[in-house]
């Protein structure tokens, strides 16, 4: 993009997007099971206790993944699924619950390591949920003015996508 553009497009966000007042924007994203496998790997620290996640979305709202262990390195992937617990609601809880559905002791095993693991800011597990705090992973990417357009985000799933829906608006003056 040319340069001035984006000069200009920074302007227009440092001053809450003024030119664009009134605006509203719906989206339905499909994120394929692919790029969420990659972005968990590029996000994964060396020498973490999880070496490896691949995600595998299903149909109606649960997330199978398989998480490899850096030790023992003998296991193999354990499998985890997952359901969508809880919605955010935005602004007053921008926070998405997922729940762990099942439970063995290979699963219990890497529950203790993913506790024991550095997660990503904004990620947080208690007992069988995992909470994802989206205002504190946005901060830590400096996108956290994004959360302010934000008037809905729900997440949902179908074989092989995490699918999420948006709805934005910007304010007017």
């Amino acid at each position: 993009m040319h340069e001035p553009l984006i000069q200009l497009f920074r302007r227009q966000l440092q001053d809450r997007l003024p030119d664009l007042a009134g605006a509203e924007a719906t989206a339905t994203i499909p994120i394929s099971d692919r790029l969420l496998t990659q972005a968990i790997a590029a996000s994964l620290p060396p020498g973490a206790p999880v070496k490896e996640v691949q995600v595998r979305a299903e149909d109606g709202d649960r997330i199978g993944l398989k998480v490899s262990l850096a030790r023992p390195s003998f296991l193999p992937a354990i499998p985890i699924a997952l359901v969508v617990h809880e919605q955010p609601t935005l602004p007053d809880n921008p926070v998405l619950t997922l729940r762990i559905s099942q439970s063995a002791p290979l699963v219990a095993m890497a529950e203790r390591a993913l506790r024991h693991a550095p997660l990503p800011a904004g990620v947080s597990i208690a007992g069988d949920l995992i909470h994802i705090h989206i205002q504190t992973l946005l901060a830590a990417r400096n996108l956290e003015g994004v959360l302010s357009y934000l008037t809905r985000v729900n997440v949902h799933t179908h074989a092989g996508a995490v699918v999420l829906m948006v709805q934005a608006r910007v304010a007017k003056p």
